[in-house]
């Protein structure tokens, strides 16, 4: 399968799975309840409000297709290379990896009553502390790759000058077609 069919295949999945979380009943509380000190507030409730909807598992498929049509969308512009290539999967394997990482770490959060309070990493609980240091930071890593990598990933030097000598050109024959006075 070519790129742009693999691409509108992922934003056909990522349209249904918004259109599923629409229509899909998830159970009661999918607002919150109010609290009882303080009125004007919502509250969440425990874990227990997601193990029998599906709001849960539609927003972890919807990360999972961005997180694909992300990596595959920057590895339009590269150029044939093995090695690049296998730098731009592995890198979102494990872009893909701490994802997962979060959405495990809060689905052990939620499984059952809240009995003490969950565990902190960095003083954040730790599939916050998942999202905010991994997937917050990682995609630093794309950048610097196409930072350092540019001119031999992307756009090499020989194919730069090339352009410039295409561009040239095509400036010349449309000043020699303006001199002449001939209609392009």
């Amino acid at each position: 399968m070519d790129h742009g069919k693999f691409i509108f295949s992922l934003f056909l999945a990522i349209a249904l799975v918004v259109a599923a979380s629409f229509v899909v009943h998830d159970g009661n509380y999918n607002h919150g309840q109010q609290h009882p000190d303080h009125g004007e507030l919502n509250q969440g409730g425990d874990g227990a409000r997601h193990q029998h909807g599906h709001t849960l598992w539609l927003g972890e498929t919807l990360g999972v297709l961005q997180i694909v049509l992300f990596v595959t969308l920057l590895s339009f512009g590269l150029r044939s290379i093995p090695r690049q290539r296998i730098t731009l999967l592995l890198g979102g394997i494990l872009y893909l990896g701490i994802f997962l990482a979060m959405v495990f770490s809060y689905r052990a959060t939620i499984d059952g009553p809240l009995v003490h309070p969950p565990e902190l990493f960095l003083g954040l609980p730790v599939a916050t502390a998942w999202m905010i240091y991994g997937l917050g930071g990682f995609p630093l890593f794309f950048a610097l790759l196409y930072m350092i990598h540019f001119d031999r990933w992307v756009l090499t030097p020989e194919d730069h000058q090339a352009f410039r000598d295409a561009v040239q050109e095509s400036r010349t024959a449309a000043s020699d077609e303006e001199d002449s006075g001939e209609p392009g």
